[in-house]
């Protein structure tokens, strides 16, 4: 009999020590789990004043290092969203950026759609130079691509190379830059850009030394209107043709003085 009462004691605590842990379980279980919640934003970006859908705009919550840019038809998804308040930005070139704070729920998806204004066109100035002056700085210059092209630093396409082509469009001789990519907006134009560091974005344009601050159609001008052609990547452009924040790579375009 008391082997029986030992065995049956024996059953209780196990019972009993089941029992806490069902409950502990079923409380934890119950409990708010917030470490793990995350949210999502997805929407689509389009010019306020016509309404098209950007291509390529980059929407991202820098706080958070987190980042998304638009599709084709200018939506986009961006996930892993820690729940709270935060200022989201978006941005695409030739428009003015957007801040706007916003509020994101544990577990629920929030969809907004932003409009871009386009930001206006300021043109740098043009210097008019005397034959002989204009003369001695196409020297100069090609005298300096000879030598940046002699330390390897870059992909480079020559004089010869681009008279050749010169019944082209500028897109097929930078398709032969292997590194170059491009990005077609909604208003036809074409832009060149590269990729660093797992993102796609535009290069920065130096057209004769001057930097252009707006999307540059590359097909607005000819292979047979230029004399050279530099690409770098970022971090190999040269220090006269640094690359400014957001851009992927650095295209300098030379012109040709005379036809020849």
């Amino acid at each position: 009999m008391a082997d029986w009462s030992t065995a049956m004691h024996r059953v209780g605590l196990v019972t009993r020590h089941f029992k806490a842990l069902f409950a502990l379980g079923a409380l934890l279980t119950a409990a708010p789990v917030y470490s793990g919640a995350q949210a999502t934003l997805l929407g689509s970006v389009h010019s306020d004043s016509s309404n098209i859908p950007l291509t390529h705009a980059e929407v991202a919550i820098p706080v958070l290092r987190l980042g998304s840019y638009t599709d084709s038809a200018g939506r986009f998804r961006m996930e892993h969203i820690t729940p709270g308040e935060y200022e989201v930005i978006v941005r695409q070139l030739g428009f003015v950026p957007k801040i706007m704070r916003m509020t994101f729920e544990a577990d629920e998806t929030t969809a907004q759609q932003f409009q871009l204004s386009p930001s206006p066109i300021i043109l740098a100035k043009v210097k008019v130079l005397a034959p002989d002056t204009a003369r001695s700085l196409d020297v100069a210059n090609t005298t300096a691509f000879n030598s940046r092209k002699a330390k390897g630093f870059g992909f480079f396409v020559t004089p010869d190379e681009l008279y050749a082509a010169r019944e082209h469009a500028m897109t097929t001789v930078l398709h032969t830059i292997p590194q170059v990519w491009f990005y077609r907006l909604a208003t036809g134009a074409v832009v060149a850009g590269s990729t660093e560091s797992g993102k796609r974005c535009y290069a920065q344009v130096y057209l004769d030394g001057v930097k252009i601050n707006y999307a540059f159609d590359v097909n607005s001008i000819t292979p047979g209107s230029l004399r050279g052609i530099e690409f770098y990547a970022t971090l190999n452009a040269p220090s006269d043709y640094p690359a400014g924040p957001n851009y992927c790579g650095v295209l300098v375009l030379w012109t040709r003085l005379n036809s020849r």
